[in-house]
């Protein structure tokens, strides 16, 4: 087991893990339950102005914080029957790479699957219901906040309907996706859950992603999104952004229109106004890059590699008032919505990446299933995102795709 997947987890990481990949992961030490990161809030402003006997100002230091990051836990169970793991032994290390494989590369998809999604939308929902239909068993989600991408795979899932404010759970329990219509939008549910008292506007969250009755965000047991660094305006690694404005995200309001170029370009002015001068990534719906591909704005920045700025392309890039702009579609990126943020700046901060070893117990990969006979594997992982930039994202709202 060490010696086939020890060491190799990133070469079964899917394509989908845009921010997985492409977003460093950083082993920190913790200090009580959060790894602490100094932030600088505001700059130096003990400066002296004129020449000859000039009075000194007095020392105005920069405003530095601790900012405090928790990492959260992700384990995922699987198994093996005796007689499954019996013959993949009894073959020798190929056969026990032929009988593992799919398992394990399903395994971690799965795990970036949902490290990705929370990435995206940690400590904030899924969805927000549009209508539910008790008889049918089935609740649609809203035009905005769908991104195919989430619901992809998701049969068996369980799931929470709670109240915008996420205090309560409207079913009373977790209920399990039993289809997935992504046509219009709707998922079914197993169990004949009771739906009556689910009402426009409430949210769709993973079962165990928030305590039981949690104040919002506060008792979520998923990492800070990108979405909420990019739209903060409030405490956040708990410091406090209403007090400096190098700590407060962008909102940038579509209109509910077609997302533009030029709406991009505006979109980034404010972050450019509080330094933004570097290369930003847009991550995009891809109902909203299929009209991007459309637009023939005259910055286009064209590129000799098959993956950027040709039709089709998987990215394109322009040139704005900050430097570069790539735009990349996205497929768990909700249809009404965008965001904006220097990928360089962004880490992956925790004890452990994914991995397929117990923790505190490296040579232990395989445990008994105390009561079945067989064995089991988990993969886990304790990290969270750290963007110690917030002013210099971009949340796009309001992005009309029709």
């Amino acid at each position: 087991m060490k010696d086939v997947y020890g060491d190799k987890l990133e070469d079964l990481r899917p394509d989908f893990g845009v921010l997985v990949k492409e977003i460093p992961f950083r082993s920190a030490k913790k200090t009580g339950r959060d790894y602490v990161e100094a932030v600088q809030l505001t700059h130096e402003h003990g400066f002296t102005y004129g020449a000859g006997l000039v009075t000194l100002s007095n020392v105005v230091p920069s405003d530095v914080d601790d900012a405090k990051v928790r990492g959260t836990a992700l384990t995922l169970r699987t198994a093996f029957a005796y007689d499954a793991a019996a013959n993949m032994v009894a073959g020798g290390k190929e056969a026990f790479i032929s009988g593992t494989q799919y398992k394990f590369r399903t395994m971690i998809e799965s795990m970036v699957y949902r490290l990705e999604i929370q990435m995206l939308y940690g400590s904030q929902n899924l969805g927000t219901v549009a209508s539910a239909d008790d008889g049918a068993d089935t609740v649609t989600i809203s035009d905005p906040t769908w991104a195919p991408g989430i619901w992809a795979g998701a049969e068996n899932a369980s799931i929470e309907i709670r109240s915008a404010d996420l205090l309560t759970i409207r079913t009373g329990a977790a209920v399990t996706i039993s289809s997935i219509d992504a046509t219009n939008k709707t998922l079914g549910l197993s169990g004949s859950p009771d739906l009556t008292t689910v009402v426009a506007g409430d949210v769709i969250v993973f079962a165990g992603a928030f305590n039981s009755s949690p104040s919002p965000s506060a008792d979520s047991n998923e990492m800070i999104g990108l979405r909420t660094i990019a739209s903060n305006s409030g405490v956040l690694y708990e410091v406090n952004g209403s007090k400096y404005s190098l700590w407060q995200g962008n909102v940038s309001p579509v209109g509910n229109a077609a997302l533009t170029l030029k709406k991009i370009y505006d979109g980034i002015v404010p972050a450019v106004g509080k330094g933004l001068m570097e290369d930003v990534c847009v991550l995009v719906s891809p109902a909203t890059f299929s009209g991007l591909a459309n637009d023939e704005a005259g910055l286009r920045r064209y590129n000799t590699s098959p993956k950027k700025a040709e039709n089709g392309a998987e990215a394109i890039q322009y040139y704005g008032a900050n430097g570069k702009i790539e735009i990349k579609v996205h497929p768990m990126v909700k249809e009404g919505e965008a965001m904006a943020f220097p990928m360089k700046r962004a880490e992956r901060i925790g004890a452990s990446d994914v991995t397929f070893k117990t923790p505190g117990r490296s040579d232990e990969m395989f445990l008994q299933l105390p009561d079945q006979t067989g064995y089991e594997c988990r993969a886990y992982s304790e990290q969270t995102l750290f963007l110690p930039c917030p002013s210099k994202c971009v949340l796009y709202t309001g992005i009309s795709n029709a």
